[in-house]
């Protein structure tokens, strides 16, 4: 289910907001969003932003020829204030509360931190070390003394740990044969995201989110209700409240919900697909002549999960499953 450098670079850059808020890109939606814009690359090379919070993202360009490329880190005011020492070649970034950013790519992983306007690197896990261990073995986290990666190629994909010990591989998640087949993905089908003594990972062929808890890496699953061919969910999770959302599409329709002691709450009708989520804020992004321009919209999740009648219920099951392997 998995290709093994398949990266999301088809990036709806369009309208991704509650339709509570406008409809449409006409002048006055324009109008509108005004109060919500944080940036714009007018003039300036940068294609992707992540945000670490509403100040400080992590900002880099356009793969334009094979192999690594600058990332650098962009404060509160849109200044460039650093540029890490050594290029990357970044597929997902992982962030925590404190301050610590992730870069995985297809075969290194790079620990950095933000500092006082600076991105003071900590550690790196390199291709060879990846070929040390297992020549099959990518999309490495090395977190809490714990290294979790990919094992495999094509659809047969498993989410394995490697023993510290003896370099033996454990299998947390197995690849399944059955999956869901989405004309049109949204996401990558194996997606990160982390809290101190926890990464979950999303599956999107098996509409599950996993948790493994990086103790003792136990893991348990949790499976997002299925409607029909033709939904889907994917998910987000915000890194600086801990809180999980999926978006439900159903016919090109989106629905934002937020994760709450299991349960699942309806929270807002969206236009189109979002970015990301960030202090409870949506990042979207619109296209004009003048460049990308990117959004963050509040959303209200406190008032409206306490307040929502409508929420689906969910079951998190242990999962008995562990394999040894060289």
């Amino acid at each position: 289910m998995v290709e093994k450098f398949m990266l999301l670079r088809k990036i709806i850059f369009s309208i991704i907001v509650p339709k509570l808020l406008f409809v449409g890109l006409n002048a006055k939606g324009q109008d509108t969003l005004q109060p919500f814009l944080h940036y714009v690359n007018k003039n300036q090379s940068i294609d992707f932003m992540a945000f670490y919070n509403s100040g400080y993202k992590i900002v880099y360009g356009k793969q334009r020829s094979p192999g690594p490329i600058p990332v650098y880190l962009m404060n509160g005011h849109n200044l460039i204030t650093d540029t890490l020492p050594f290029k990357v070649l970044p597929e997902f970034l992982l962030f925590d509360k404190a301050s610590n950013v992730y870069i995985i790519g297809p075969d290194a992983f790079h620990h950095v931190k933000i500092s006082a306007d600076t991105l003071r690197p900590i550690s790196s896990y390199t291709a060879s070390d990846y070929r040390n261990i297992h020549r099959n073995l990518w999309r490495v986290v090395k977190l809490e003394n714990r290294i979790i990666g990919l094992l495999g190629s094509g659809i047969r994909t498993s989410v394995v740990a490697v023993q510290n010990t003896d370099g033996k591989i454990l299998t947390l998640i197995p690849y399944r044969k059955e999956g869901k087949f989405l004309a049109e993905q949204r996401q990558v089908n194996i997606s990160y995201s982390y809290t101190p003594g926890q990464l979950f990972v999303f599956i999107v062929p098996y509409q599950s989110l996993f948790r493994i808890r990086l103790s003792d890496l136990s893991v348990s699953e949790t499976v997002l209700p299925s409607f029909d061919a033709k939904s889907a969910w994917y998910h987000f999770f915000d890194h600086l409240h801990e809180q999980h959302y999926f978006v439900k599409e159903h016919n090109q329709t989106f629905m934002l919900y937020a994760m709450q002691n299991n349960r699942l709450y309806e929270l807002m009708p969206l236009k189109v697909f979002p970015m990301a989520i960030i202090e409870s804020k949506l990042h979207f992004v619109t296209e004009s002549d003048e460049g990308r321009h990117h959004y963050l919209v509040p959303i209200s999740i406190i008032d409206r999960v306490n307040t929502s009648a409508n929420f689906l219920l969910l079951d998190e099951v242990e999962i008995k499953f562990r394999r040894f392997s060289n």
